[in-house]
């Protein structure tokens, strides 16, 4: 029921910065669960797997906080793990955002209950 900062939800080592003028998010590499340097390449990477680690991530750093700590209106859920095939499983998460539709042309994350 709280607001939480991108580093609770990505990882110490979280940043907005600013290069040739423009702003960006940074987010170590090894912020993201599983994620070799070859896989986070930017033209020969794997970007199912960059997703797959930030989702990981985002889920483990939301499930430490304390329940009181946790935000309310963005959860996600971790589901059981279903096999598909010799050593291969399917997982999925469950993302739920509240968005605050108050003005059409605009959708905001709804605010946090106080």
């Amino acid at each position: 029921m709280a607001m939480i900062t991108p580093v609770q939800a990505l990882g110490s080592g979280y940043a907005l910065i600013t290069h040739n003028d423009v702003q960006g998010l940074f987010i170590p590499r090894t912020n993201i669960i599983g994620l070799s340097p070859e896989e986070a390449n930017a033209t020969t990477g794997d970007g199912r797997k960059v997703i797959a680690g930030l989702i990981e991530r985002i889920h483990d750093n939301i499930q430490a906080l304390s329940s009181n700590a946790r935000p309310v209106h963005l959860t996600i859920a971790k589901g059981q793990p279903t096999g598909v095939a010799i050593n291969q499983v399917n997982q999925s998460f469950t993302i739920t955002i509240r968005y605050d539709t108050t003005f059409a042309s605009i959708v905001e994350v709804a605010p946090e209950p106080v």
